[in-house]
C-alpha cells in the first residue's frame, strides 16, 4: 500500500516542476574543498583503529559509541547523478570509544532501492528531491521512480526506547514517512517500518528530528495525514 503516498508525492513533484535547480561550481578563496569532502565514499570497514597526531590522551570517562548519518554516494555505474547532497544515499559512520582505544566503522545503508542500484550498475529512478545530471528522468522513468519509491533515510540515526542498547531500537531518518531499523553493531538495515494505510492514513510526510519526551524513554514526532475529503494534509502528532 505504500505506493499511494509515493504516487502522490510523484504528481506533486511533476506539478510543482521543482526540479530544475541549479548549483554553483565555482570555488573562491572562502569557498574550496568541498568537492574532495563530499565525494562519494561508499566502501565498508569495521572497527578501524585511530590514532591521534597530537600528543593527548581519550578522557578515560568518554564510553560507548557515536553514529552518525549523512550522504555517501550519489553516483553509480553510469554517468548519472544527484544534483544534490541531499538526495546522496546515507552512510553511517560509527565511532567507539573504549579506553585509549577509538576505532570507527563505516557501512552504506542498504535500502531495497540503492541495492537495486548497485546490483544493477546504474542509478534507478527513485523519488528525488532535486533533477538528476545530466539528463533527469524522463516519463517513462518518473513512473518507475514512483513504482520504486523514496526510501533513502540519510539524515539522522535515532534510538528509540531505554538508554540501554539491547532494549531499544535505533532508526535511520528522513522527512519521508518511513524509517529503517538499524543493527548498531554491524550497521545492517534489518527491517523498514511505516504507517498501515489501511488504518493510520496516508502519511504525507514525517520529521526526520525525533525529540525525546522530558523524563521518559519515549520519543515524539509526527505524520501529515492526507485528508480525501479536503486534499489537504492534516498534522497529526504521536
Amino acid at each position: 500500500m505504500e505506493i499511494i503516498p509515493t504516487l502522490l508525492w510523484c504528481l506533486l513533484a511533476c506539478l510543482s516542476n521543482t526540479h530544475p535547480t541549479h548549483w554553483s561550481r565555482v570555488e573562491t578563496e572562502y569557498n574550496q574543498g568541498w568537492p574532495s569532502y563530499l565525494a562519494d565514499e561508499p566502501s565498508e570497514y569495521h572497527d578501524l583503529p585511530l590514532s591521534w597526531a597530537l600528543n593527548t590522551t581519550i578522557p578515560a570517562w568518554l564510553q560507548g559509541s557515536y553514529v552518525k548519518n549523512g550522504p555517501g554516494q550519489r553516483k553509480f555505474g553510469d554517468d548519472r547523478h544527484y544534483s544534490s547532497y541531499l538526495d546522496s544515499w546515507g552512510k553511517l559512520h560509527k565511532f567507539t570509544f573504549n579506553g585509549d582505544q577509538v576505532t570507527v566503522s563505516g557501512r552504506m545503508i542498504e535500502t531495497a532501492n540503492f541495492n537495486k542500484s548497485v546490483s544493477k550498475g546504474k542509478m534507478v529512478p527513485t523519488i528525488t528531491l532535486a533533477h538528476v545530471q545530466p539528463n533527469d528522468w524522463n516519463m517513462f522513468e518518473i513512473m518507475e521512480g514512483a513504482v520504486n519509491g523514496f526510501d533513502n533515510t540519510n539524515v539522522m540515526l535515532w534510538k528509540l526506547g531505554p538508554a540501554d542498547k539491547n532494549t531499544g531500537t535505533y532508526i535511520s531518518t528522513t522527512d519521508f514517512p518511513y524509517v529503517h531499523e538499524m543493527d548498531p553493531d554491524t550497521l545492517a538495515v534489518k527491517r523498514k517500518w511505516g504507517l498501515n494505510e489501511l488504518t493510520d492514513g496516508i502519511s504525507m510526510g514525517s520529521c526526520a528530528h525525533w525529540r525525546r519526551e522530558a523524563g521518559k524513554d519515549s520519543s515524539l514526532n509526527y505524520h501529515m495525514i492526507y485528508n480525501p475529503l479536503t486534499l489537504r494534509p492534516v498534522f497529526c502528532p504521536l
